[in-house]
This record gives structure tokens, sequence and C-alpha cells, in this order.
């Protein structure tokens, strides 16, 4: 066997052994009792029309171009709606692919990094901590995170990619490793440091520094690629982002250092994860803070003293601390103080650190090389044995809301479990764990999520309650007042309902919705060319709200503007097949018009989908009489004997005909 072909094998049972690995720590998944969780994934799968639609030209295009949960990320929705059309609404094909994607992950670190430094046992090393250190439980188990093991498929193929590229330059491979990283950058932006980490590379273990400034401006393509990514993640996540005011800086900078050493405490001892654990806030110790900075400074200083003998020191630790940057909280996009999924690549760097700086203390002696790798052996075991007891926690909402309020206690938490007996129909305890949520966590967000839930069952002025709180504690809080907003719309009370629907659509200006209910309230109030503003927005941002086009035709109606009003019913239609109420106008209409037979079949239509609607019957009734079916048409009348105006046309179609007088407006 010559050398080449021994080396193959090596490598090749190295990588076999890596995805072994992988494969093994999620198997328990394959038991078929994960389920989708209260979390992200109604978002993202169960409660998402252009995910369910599956591949499509429509689904597609609204993929390429929509923020959706606050993200764009198109080829993490592709992936979805592909999973979709293999599955349908059957969770364990999204959990198969979310492990098939771990396993390529861990098999491309390993021969990224053997192409890189040409190492083969220290690869296989950092692969298998990668593969299954429990840490990892949360981007594997969790459906709506198929955007992290879906984007870092794309980080190992472009480290291996570039590697080949710094081996042997060449303009396609330059491409190359810019298109899988643009590819990278759609399935998730936290691929934004991944530029960065090239810069560490060409340092460590390429050693390109002759290249010098040559190598900054090799990179520019990819930083413009990441800053035109960063730009589109803040707009998608602008209305979510929090303020200041609610999370001033100082509490931020104080947490950032303190989330940086938890990850790693986390790493060597992952025990008590949790899916959420809260922001300490205005609570932080601001000592301690400082305590956890000088320590980083220290190790960060170490590894720059180091750099020139260890130069994998400083590679590591900087690629840990840089992959960080982006959630470390400087920016908050929720309320966690830190998270397991956000260390899925960072750890990558103290892995790294870690056995390359084993092998250079202890490895070059054959017996310590032989103890070494026993250790690194019995860890990888360690951590398997940890991952299997995780990932049962990730079975369902209630373990997963259960587990984080034993581990550390919070209103989101509460909330969490809440939504989660709530779907089982266990709406007293739900109510209770809500009361709980609040009292642990009594900010906007909660008062707001409680609403919502009192609202949906009934008890509507304590939800009124609860969104006052949350306006009370925060007036620009969007939610809260198109909650609000809503609810005051259906007590009646329009003047209140038009303030709060208007200060949503100012907070929030693409928010369809928003704009949706403020044309009704506006339509309800007579003020019909401030209605058409409202509705007419509300269809610029969803385009298929077959309720927007009726209502906008109902605004158009009571203008006198009968032809405009006809299209809009006839459009709501076409969105809506069974929207009885665009049916029901249509058919009055047309009668209306001369239309007879035309609007007697939408009434007719109408009533098949309801026979209840009143209005539809009397219309109904209208346009038999004007097309002489007298006999039909008392039929009609008589079936709705509690109306006034249907009396009287049925007393007087059994004397003679009455012209008649359509309703057209609700």
């Amino acid at each position: 066997m010559t050398d080449s072909q021994a080396r193959f094998r090596q490598a090749a049972l190295a990588a076999g052994s890596v995805a072994v690995l992988a494969l093994a720590a999620y198997a328990p998944i394959g038991d078929g009792s994960y389920q989708f969780l209260n979390v992200d994934d109604n978002e993202y799968v169960t409660e998402n029309p252009h995910v369910q639609a599956g591949l499509t030209g429509p689904s597609l295009w609204w993929a390429l171009t929509k923020f959706h949960s606050h993200n764009w990320h198109p080829l993490t929705w592709m992936s979805l709606q592909l999973d979709w059309q293999l599955y349908g609404p059957n969770p364990l094909g999204f959990h198969i692919t979310n492990v098939l994607l771990h396993a390529a992950n861990a098999v491309l670190l390993f021969f990224a990094l053997r192409s890189l430094t040409g190492a083969v046992g220290r690869s296989a090393v950092v692969a298998a901590f990668f593969a299954v250190h429990p840490l990892h439980v949360e981007s594997v188990a969790w459906v709506a995170e198929r955007k992290d093991v879906l984007s870092t498929l794309f980080w190992m193929l472009t480290l291996w990619a570039y590697s080949a590229y710094a081996a042997q330059p060449g303009g396609g491979r330059y491409l190359l490793t810019l298109v899988l990283f643009a590819l990278g950058l759609m399935a998730k932006p936290m691929l934004v440091t991944l530029p960065c980490v090239l810069l560490l590379l060409d340092f460590w273990p390429l050693q390109r520094r002759g290249v010098g400034w040559g190598l900054v401006k090799e990179k520019l393509p990819f930083f413009a690629l990441a800053a035109g990514c960063s730009l589109l993640t803040v707009a998608a996540q602008q209305h979510i982002m929090q303020s200041l005011d609610l999370l001033p800086l100082p509490y931020r900078l104080a947490n950032a250092p303190l989330a940086y050493l938890a990850y790693v405490r986390m790493m060597f001892w992952p025990r008590h994860l949790a899916v959420y654990y809260p922001h300490p806030g205005s609570d932080i110790s601001f000592t301690l803070a400082a305590v956890a900075a000088g320590l980083l400074l220290a190790v960060t200083a170490l590894t720059f003293w180091q750099a020139r003998r260890r130069p994998y020191l400083a590679v590591g630790w900087l690629w840990y601390l840089g992959t960080l940057v982006p959630v470390i909280g400087l920016v908050q996009v929720g309320r966690q103080a830190y998270a397991d999924r956000y260390t899925y690549v960072p750890l990558i760097g103290l892995f790294l650190l870690l056995a390359w700086g084993t092998y250079d203390f202890l490895g070059r002696l054959r017996l310590a090389r032989l103890a070494t790798g026993t250790v690194a052996v019995g860890l990888v075991a360690l951590c398997l044995g940890l991952t299997w007891q995780q990932l049962p926690i990730w079975r369902n909402s209630q373990t997963l809301w259960r587990h984080a309020l034993d581990v550390c206690p919070s209103g989101i938490a509460h909330q969490g479990l809440a939504m989660a007996l709530e779907e089982q129909g266990r709406i007293d305890e739900a109510r209770r764990e809500y009361a709980e949520a609040v009292r642990e966590d009594p900010r906007p967000p909660a008062y707001n999520n409680v609403g919502l839930f009192l609202a949906k069952y009934g008890w509507r002025d304590e939800a009124l309650e609860h969104f006052a709180q949350a306006l009370a504690l925060y007036p620009d809080h969007p939610s809260a007042h198109y909650n609000m907003g809503r609810i005051l719309l259906e007590q009646g009370k329009l003047d209140e309902a038009r303030q709060h629907l208007a200060e949503t659509v100012r907070l929030t200006p693409d928010f369809a919705s928003g704009h949706y209910y403020l044309g009704l309230v506006l339509e309800r109030q007579g003020k019909f060319g401030e209605a058409e503003v409202e509705l007419v927005q509300a269809l610029r941002s969803n385009r298929s709200s077959a309720n927007a086009r009726y209502h906008l035709g109902v605004v158009y109606e009571g203008q006198g503007r009968s032809r405009e009003a006809a299209e809009c019913f006839a459009s709501a239609l076409q969105y809506d097949p069974n929207h009885v109420e665009a049916h029901v106008s249509l058919g009055a209409l047309l009668a209306r018009e001369g239309q007879l037979a035309a609007g007697q079949e939408h009434l007719r239509t109408a009533l098949r989908r309801d026979p209840q609607n009143s209005r539809a019957r009397f219309n109904l009734g209208l346009a038999l009489e004007l097309d002489g079916q007298l006999t039909e048409a008392r039929r009609q009348f008589a079936a709705i004997p509690d109306d006034v105006e249907a009396r009287r046309h049925l007393e007087a179609v059994s004397a003679q005909p009455l012209p008649g007088q359509f309703r057209v407006l609700p």
C-alpha cells in the first residue's frame, strides 16, 4: 500500500467514525416521538402556508423576496419547503433532515481541517467533539434551527474550498469559495464573521503572511456580501430589537463578557442546559462583569504573546470570540442572556485550540500521545452520553418548558408551558401559568401575550387591562396597540379602536393587518376616503388578503363606484372562493345592475355556504322579485320572518311587485 493510499484510508476511516458518532448521538430522534415545538416551529412550518405550499414558483419567490419571522434566509425556507413536500406535516422527516445536515457538517469539518492543517488525528478529534457535544442539541433537535445546521454546511464547504484556493490560487476556486459563502448567508446571517475567520486561517495554518494587505483586499467581496446581509438582517429584525429604553447599553456591555465565560463553562460542564436563559437586566453584577472582562483580556493577551510559537492558540481563541460577536447581545434580539444554539460554530475555535494545544504540550511523546488519545475517546463518550440525556428535553413543548422552569425559572418559560397546556385543552392550568408569567416577568411583552390568551377565551375586559398595562409600561408597543384596537372594534368602540390602530400603523408601517383593521374602523365610521387609503396599503403588504379586497369593494360601493366595487368583490373570490360576504355583495350589485341571473347565482352560492345568512336570503328574494319569480321570492322572504323589510316585501309580493331596494352594505 502506498503512502497516499494509506493516508486516504486513514482519512476515510476518521470521517466514517465522525459520521457514525454524529448519527449515533441523535439516533433517539428516529423513534418518531419528537414533535414540532411552540417556539418558532409554528412560524417556520406548522402555521406557514408558504412552506406548506412546497417548492412552487410563488413559494420560492416568497422565500427570496420576503422577510418572515424577522429574518431573510431564503435557502432555509426552501429546505423546509422541500421537507414539507416530501414528508407533509410529519415532524420526523424534518428532524431527520436536521440530523443528516449535522452529520454532514461534522464530516466536512474534519475534511476542511485536514485540508487546512494536514493533521488527521487532531482534525478528527475536533470534528468528533463537534458531532456529539450536548451544547449542539438545541441546533439539531429544534426544527426552526434548520438555519443553523444548513448555514454551517456552507460554512464548512467554504472553508474546504478556501483551503484548495489558498493551496493553488485561481479565479475558479476563488469564485467557488465566494459563491459558497453567499449561499451560507442565504441560510443564516451568522456567517457574516466568516471573512474574518478566513483572515485568521491565513495567519495559521495557511501561513500566507507574505501576501500582506493583499489578503485583506482579497476578502473585500466577502466583506461586501457580509455587509449587505447585515443590512438586510437589521431591516428584518428592526421590530424585535430591544430598545435601549428596555435594555440600556450598560447592561448589554456587562452581559457580553459574562456570556463569553458562560459558554466556556458550559463547554466544559454541559449540565443544566435550557432553551432559555433570562437576561438579568438591572440585576446584573457589574463587578462580576468587570472580572469576566479582565479574564477575557488576560487570555487574549496570553494567546497573543504565544502567537509566534503557538499560533493555533490565538486563532482558536479569536475564532471563538469573533464568531460570537453577532449574537453576544450588543444588538439585543429577544430577551435571552445567551443561548446554546449560538455556540454551534464558535465552539470549533475552542475545540481546535484544545486539540492542537494538547498535542503540542503532550502529544510528541508516544506514551503521552496514547494517554491523551484514550482521554479524548473517554471525553467523546461522555459527551455522547450527555447528549442522549439532553435530547428527551426537546421531545415536545411541555417537556422543553418544564425543564426550563427547573433550570432557570422565568416568565418566558411560564408562557411557553402555558401555550403547551393550552394546545392540550388544559385552559385553567394554562391560565395559571400565564398569571405566573406576568408575576415573574412584569414587562410589556408578557402583559401583551397574556392579554392575547384572555381575549381568545372570552375574557375581553381582563385582556384590555393587560394590553393597557403593557402600554403604560411601553407606550410604543405596536402589538399591544393592535390587539387592544381589535377588541375595541369588536365592542363597537370605534373612536378608541381607531386611535390604537392608527398607532399600530405609525409604529409598523408595513403591517398589513394593522392597515386592514384601521380601514375596517374607518369604513364603519363612514369615512370611506380614509378607509380606502388604509385598505389599499393593506393590500400592498399582503396582496392575497381576500378580506381586504372585499372591504375595499364595500368602500367603493359606499362611494358610488360600482364598477370598482364589483372588481374588488370578484378579486376577493379569486383568492377565496368561499368568501360568503363577497358572494352576497357581488350578487346584490349585479342584480341591481340588471344582471339578474349572475346575481342570483352568487347569492345562491352564498346560501349554500351559509344557509343562515339573512342578508344573502333577503337580496336573493329581491333579485327573484325583480326577475318575476314571485313564488320563489316569497319563499326567501318568508324564511327570515324577524326581518321587518323582508315581511314588508313578503306582503307586497303577495299583492303586487314592489321595486327592490338592495342591501349592498353589511
